[in-house]
């Protein structure tokens, strides 16, 4: 989802807010990955599952990561 596509961006709480009831998910079966520690935190604030991207992390393993 494009953060235009909302009117808000990342790390706005406003984001996450309309990010999630646009997925019709509960806050905490969301998974979220980015390179942006702020808005690694946003979304942990918000309820969702979020890690940091860093070079070399295959996104199998990542997501793999989610269901532990």
């Amino acid at each position: 989802m494009h953060p235009a596509a909302l009117g808000h961006q990342k790390p706005a709480t406003e984001f996450f807010r309309l990010a999630t009831e646009r997925v019709g998910l509960p806050a905490s079966e969301i998974g979220f990955i980015d390179d942006v520690e702020a808005n690694i935190e946003a979304a942990r604030q918000f309820g969702w599952k979020a890690m940091q991207w860093t070079s070399g992390l295959k996104l199998q393993d990542a997501i793999a990561a989610f269901s532990t």
